[in-house]
């Protein structure tokens, strides 16, 4: 799938109709590349913070270990402790 994404940002460079984030058109051919792997990689996976980690280490006494793994792929996605509590809540229960 990403690769098609790839080809298909590629391919608006050439015609000339890849524009920037701030809605300027690409004319340099190493921004269209930048923009095209950045595609590519998909979301960043961020790091979780220490305070996440303690909070998700005493939230853990009270939850199964399926509900915390899942609360910790939620939350590296970007979301917050609440909301990736709630979304793990509806896929996994407690």
């Amino acid at each position: 799938m990403p690769g098609n994404k790839v080809g298909k940002v590629m391919g608006e460079f050439k015609r000339g109709t890849l524009r920037s984030g701030s809605g300027k058109k690409v004319t340099n051919p190493d921004q269209a590349k930048a923009i095209a792997l950045s595609y590519k990689k998909g979301g960043a996976v961020k790091k979780l913070t220490e305070r996440q980690k303690q909070a998700l280490k005493r939230h853990s006494e009270h939850h199964t270990r399926k509900h915390m793994t899942e609360m910790r792929k939620i939350m590296r996605g970007g979301k917050t402790f609440t909301e990736a509590h709630k979304i793990a809540m509806k896929r996994v229960g407690k």
